[in-house]
């Protein structure tokens, strides 16, 4: 596929996490803050959506790879492009490897095949987007232990009510 520099994100352990969060505690609040400010620039960049050449170069090699013909070009054009240029391009190629290991029909896999398995990957890309960003706008608010300390807390639904919406339409 492509030889591009892709962005990684860090799969954490709950026993890393823990030891993050207890280290992000310990942090001085402007460190703290532009870890965060960092984590969340970094979770935006990597819902960046595909361009149309990484998509034909994509679907190209999984066509070879698959021994079947690709899509025309109209087809592509119509039909492939705007579905999957909503993706970013490293979930494109990971369902592109998922489908090429699994798919066994003598075509070219359809585009619910690739939304399938893209969608399942961007819902986790987005909610680890959102609680990098409720984590940040939670210390824009005061400090973390203030905050454990102080006043009732009504749940997760009163701290994303004031979120942007990550998802893309």
């Amino acid at each position: 596929m492509s030889e591009d520099l892709e962005v990684k994100l860090p799969t954490l352990t709950k026993q890393e996490i823990k030891s993050e969060t207890r280290s992000l505690i310990e942090m001085p609040k402007a460190d703290r803050l532009q870890y965060l400010q960092s984590q969340v620039q970094i979770h935006k960049e990597s819902l960046e959506p595909t361009t149309h050449e990484v998509i034909g170069n994509i679907l190209g090699a999984l066509s070879t790879g698959l021994g079947v013909e690709a899509p025309t070009v109209e087809a592509m054009r119509h039909f492939y492009m705007p579905e999957l240029s909503k993706y970013p391009k490293d979930i494109i190629e990971e369902a592109a490897k998922e489908i090429l290991r699994s798919y066994v029909y003598p075509r070219f896999p359809p585009i619910a095949e690739f939304c399938k398995r893209a969608d399942e990957m961007l819902s986790e890309r987005l909610k680890l987007a959102r609680e990098w960003q409720r984590s940040l706008e939670w210390e824009h608010s005061g400090p973390i232990i203030e905050k454990r300390l102080s006043g009732p807390y009504n749940g997760p639904k009163q701290l994303s009510a004031s979120l942007p919406d990550l998802k893309r339409s």
